[in-house]
């Protein structure tokens, strides 16, 4: 009760963390009567100070009509501007929808693939069958964060060798992360054959792409590496320049 007569003074006061804990009281009914008008109130009040937390619950209320009549349009807005502030609960939203087709992809084209990648990592199984035919399809992005999946069995049951497949489509496609990682799955033998010729390729390609990491991959694993090997490493990586 002390603490709901304090967070009252400070949300009343203007202070954003208040007014979002406030909010959260009135949504859950902790401490005070569950109100969803006035969980709304407040959670406007501090989305409006920029509040990423508060932001992202603002998005669900109005998504599912609490406080107010449903609002899918706007709720989609403010999921996108917490999710892009870094609100991972908004970036799992938005990656759910995408993958249980609610929601275009052609919303933000450029993060869909990695929104719904969050909600894979949580064991989404539409989100993991949305990378899959996104990467069946040619999408490099989805190429390289699926690859992840199965290499770390984030989601899904982890299965190197089809990680390394994945990063190989996508290093080919130019994708220098996937460079990397293809770098370090070689050096390491992880789902594909040892082969520190590979390795330094990959890595090679990806620091010349100015991926700093990637310096120091090449670097490490040339010291495994014969110098012919080493010429033959450069070589194979000049070849897939030349290709390009």
């Amino acid at each position: 009760a002390k603490a709901i007569i304090w967070l009252t003074r400070a949300a009343a006061a203007g202070e954003a963390g208040a007014q979002s804990n406030l909010g959260y009281a009135f949504a859950t009914g902790t401490g005070v009567a569950q109100d969803d008008a006035e969980a709304l109130r407040w959670y406007t009040a501090a989305a409006d100070q920029g509040l990423i937390r508060a932001i992202a619950a603002l998005a669900e209320l109005k998504e599912m009509g609490r406080g107010a009549p449903p609002d899918f349009d706007g709720a989609i807005d403010l999921y996108v501007r917490a999710a892009r502030s870094g609100s991972a609960p908004a970036a799992w939203k938005l990656g759910t929808l995408i993958a249980d087709g609610k929601l275009m992809p052609s919303i933000e084209p450029e993060m869909a693939a990695v929104w719904v990648n969050s909600a894979a990592t949580k064991g989404h199984e539409s989100a993991v069958s949305w990378l899959e035919s996104q990467a069946a399809a040619g999408d490099i992005q989805a190429s390289a964060l699926l690859a992840n999946l199965y290499i770390e069995g984030l989601g899904i049951k982890a299965d190197a060798a089809r990680g390394a497949e994945l990063f190989r489509v996508a290093s080919e496609a130019g994708d220098v992360h996937a460079q990397l990682e293809l770098s370090l799955l070689y050096a390491r033998g992880e789902g594909v054959e040892q082969d520190y010729v590979a390795a330094h390729k990959w890595a090679n390609l990806a620091a010349t792409a100015g991926v700093e990491e990637a310096l120091v991959a090449r670097d490490t694993v040339a010291k495994l590496m014969t110098a012919e090997q080493v010429s033959q490493a450069q070589q194979q990586a000049r070849v897939f320049l030349e290709g390009k």
